[in-house]
């Protein structure tokens, strides 16, 4: 298995537990409550201080940890940082209304 599927596969349960179909569509989530949700990472890699692979990596895994702090619901986001501690970019919970 491929590093990201299993990254791909631990994010996928944390953010819908008891639901191995939730996660779709380029990342759009059905949520328990019936809202359908996207879950958006947008990280600059022009702006990453270090080799972006591994700085991406790094910020996948400590987000991929770390989520289960947030609530999941439209209008959440917080700013990602790179090792170096300077905002390289996002992430958010938007409502999907496609």
């Amino acid at each position: 298995m491929a590093a990201w599927q299993g990254l791909y596969e631990k994010v996928r349960a944390e953010l819908c537990p008891g639901s191995a179909d939730a996660w779709h569509n380029g990342g759009t989530i059905n949520s328990w409550e019936g809202t359908i949700m996207k879950f958006v990472l947008e990280v600059d890699l022009d702006a990453v201080k270090e080799e972006p692979g591994p700085e991406l990596a790094r910020i996948l895994r400590y987000w991929a940890g770390n989520l289960n702090h947030y609530a999941l619901e439209p209008g959440v986001a917080e700013t990602v940082m790179d090792s170096a501690y300077s905002p390289v970019g996002a992430w958010r919970i938007e409502a999907d209304n496609a």
